[in-house]
């Protein structure tokens, strides 16, 4: 079965847990993972599967949530499979002519539930933003269970003037860090034009390298 709608403002304000987790405030649990972070999906067009279990959002899709926003072409969401819970409230209903959806309707898609996402796929001109960092790449792949997000197609992490490319990023948004693997054909490459107080790798804590008495940064090895 499949609903579309025109500009899905399919604002999914259902409390969608695909995206980085909120870290709570309070000091006692700063790692504790709030899945109740509600989430805004608008597209141009909707497509929900019910028997396959996924939400395809298509055009200009805009993703919205409190600690970050991104922009691609299409967007997938794949439902964890499990069975659709009857006399679901809205069931079937889906954005209307307006471009607006009720909380209830999108919630009640046959079925699809808050809290059913496994992961999200974004594809083409995938943008995304974090506080100052940013980041763009053609494929995004986000898994709620470990809270990662795989960056490939020509990924490339910003913040301020610093810069960081490679064959593959993998943000680990729990912990704030992210790695970088390149190729024999494409190596990483990295830029930095400050001081080394910002990283785009997301450590905060990084400091700049020591400086030998000539004031070039040290490299650990033998001058030659």
């Amino acid at each position: 079965m499949r609903h579309t709608g025109i500009r899905s403002a399919l604002c999914v304000a259902l409390l969608l847990t695909f995206s980085a987790p909120a870290m709570a405030a309070d000091a006692k649990s700063a790692t504790e993972v709030r899945r109740d972070v509600p989430t805004a999906v608008k597209s141009d067009r909707m497509q929900y599967d019910a028997k396959g279990q996924v939400v395809i959002f298509e055009g200009d899709v805009y993703v919205q949530r409190p600690d970050f926003e991104m922009w691609a072409e299409k967007i997938t969401l794949h439902l964890r499979k499990k069975a659709a819970k009857p006399g679901k409230a809205g069931a079937g209903q889906g954005a209307d002519a307006s471009g607006a959806a009720g909380q209830s309707g999108a919630a009640g898609m046959s079925g699809m539930d808050a809290g059913e996402i496994d992961r999200m796929v974004a594809e083409r001109k995938v943008r995304m933003k974090r506080e100052n960092r940013t980041g763009e790449c053609e494929k995004a792949t986000y898994t709620v269970d470990n809270a990662v997000l795989v960056m490939e197609g020509n990924p490339v992490l910003h913040e301020g003037e610093n810069s960081i490319r490679g064959d593959v990023i993998t943000f680990y948004t729990r912990e704030n860090r992210s790695e970088v693997r390149g190729t024999s054909t494409k190596r990483v490459q990295a830029v930095f034009t400050s001081s080394g107080d910002v990283n785009p790798l997301g450590d905060k804590d990084a400091k700049p390298a020591p400086k030998d008495a000539k004031g070039d940064a040290a490299t650990g090895g033998a001058a030659q």
